[in-house]
């Protein structure tokens, strides 16, 4: 009888991905946000809208602190192949195939805590993109300058949620062109073949 197929993820390193993101990214964040709400609540007469500054780093505080725990419920179901067989060495055939179906099992129920994990980073980033650009707004006219740095944060703002609606949304409901702009963003080039 042929092994078991296994349900590999796709790309390959996504559960480690998410990992990243849930275990170093988002918690990072998180103290970042939460930092940040403290200098905002504390010198608030320093910013034009400080309060519309803290609702964005709260709500970006809570998604990523989301984001953490949905990926500690992922990384709980990322059995490999490998960890399959490690913890059952002396697997019959039926083991085997008994083995392959717990695999698939678990990773759906990875995917389903992994893309929860992912959105609610997605949620944090924008928040505290967002935050970024009430912060910069001064309470004055602003300086050629600032209305500079003004401009790009909004602009990397506006990028990141375009990126999230192309990822989101139904793919009829994306624009061709937006899709080829972040399909070229993302391609990877073909491994050469040995001998080039």
């Amino acid at each position: 009888m042929a092994g078991p197929v296994w349900d590999a993820p796709g790309p390959l390193g996504y559960p480690d991905a998410i990992a990243s993101m849930g275990t170093v990214a988002a918690p990072l964040l998180a103290g970042f946000a939460l930092t940040l709400l403290g200098i905002v609540l504390t010198s608030p007469e320093r910013l034009r809208w400080a309060d519309w500054v803290a609702l964005p780093l709260v709500v970006g505080t809570v998604a990523l602190l989301a984001s953490v725990q949905f990926t500690f419920w992922a990384r709980q179901y990322a059995a490999s192949p490998a960890a399959l067989t490690e913890w059952h060495p002396e697997a019959t055939a039926a083991d085997r195939e008994m083995n392959r179906e717990e695999q698939w099992s678990y990773r759906a129920t990875h995917d389903r805590w992994a893309v929860r994990a992912s959105r609610a980073y997605q949620i944090g980033i924008v928040m505290l993109l967002g935050a970024m650009v009430l912060i910069l707004v001064p309470k004055g006219t602003p300086s050629d300058l600032r209305l500079a740095t003004i401009s790009v944060a909004l602009l990397a703002s506006l990028l990141e949620v375009v990126w999230i609606a192309i990822e989101v949304l139904p793919s009829r409901l994306v624009p061709e062109r937006l899709k080829g702009w972040r399909g070229r963003v993302i391609a990877v080039a073909p491994p050469k073949a040995s001998g080039e």
